[in-house]
């Protein structure tokens, strides 16, 4: 079990004044596909969350293991795969600020 970093929660407490969502989650089990950093854990029937490190980068229902790729190697896509991959870039960055911010270590899990 890891503790996880959800900053999409983070996001929508601040816009909203108040913690309704869980900013921390617990992860279970093995991953179902991980590339470097970066891995895709299964969080119910048909919903996934893919993590960079500690930090969970997109929930989808389906595992985006194309996305997970790209950004391991670094390379774009196009379409709505591009603002998709740019959103997931996003959550990195929001989440490790919110990791300095609170003292939590960004670790490979």
């Amino acid at each position: 079990m890891a503790t996880v970093i959800n900053p999409f929660a983070v996001s929508l407490n601040q816009k909203r004044g108040r913690e309704a969502y869980q900013e921390l989650q617990e992860v279970t089990g093995k991953p179902v596909y991980r590339r470097g950093d970066y891995t895709i854990w299964k969080k119910a029937k048909t919903f996934y969350n893919t993590c960079y490190k500690n930090i969970i980068i997109t929930q989808t229902t389906g595992a985006p293991k194309d996305l997970a790729d790209a950004l391991y190697e670094c390379r774009d896509m196009e379409g709505s795969d591009h603002f998709h991959l740019q959103r997931m870039k996003g959550a990195i960055t929001d989440g490790m600020a919110y990791a300095k911010e609170n003292n939590i270590e960004v670790i490979n899990i």
